[in-house]
């Protein structure tokens, strides 16, 4: 062998497997780790969740805020509906209002017509030969 420095072992082969898995001994495995389960306990973490069966504060806080919560649910929306004010409905815009000839409301000619002139002369008005005459009956006679 040569003067340098060997740090590992050599490794061995061999041609067949090792296949056997050395286990230590089960009773001796219990008894060394009965004692560490049965000890007690040393001081917790400070991240460590408290022990306990039933964390009874923490579910009264969580059962008082989901009441409450449920509560509001319940009630804010009728509260609110009442609150508001009431708004008559709107009417359509597209109702027909039919009039008598009687009840007919009387206006004035704003464009600037003398009154019973027709055609070209009076106000500001377009000359539109091919649009039909719509007459409404005022009292007995039909007038244009």
């Amino acid at each position: 062998m040569t003067p340098t420095l060997q740090l590992e072992e050599r490794v061995q082969l061999h041609a067949e497997p090792k296949l056997l898995i050395e286990w230590s001994p089960r009773w001796d495995e219990f008894v060394t780790s009965i004692r560490p389960a049965l000890a007690r306990s040393t001081a917790r973490l400070a991240g460590e969740a408290p022990y306990g069966i039933r964390p009874y504060r923490g579910m009264l806080a969580s059962w008082l805020i989901e009441a409450l919560l449920l509560f509001v649910a319940i009630v804010l929306p009728t509260k609110l509906a009442q609150l508001r004010v009431y708004v008559a409905p709107r009417l359509a815009s597209h109702d027909v209002i039919y009039y008598s000839g009687n009840e007919l409301p009387r206006t004035e000619d704003l464009g600037g017509a003398q009154g019973g002139a027709s055609g070209r002369a009076g106000g500001n008005q377009a000359h539109h030969v091919f649009l039909p005459t719509v007459t409404a009956p005022d009292g007995d006679e039909p007038r244009d």
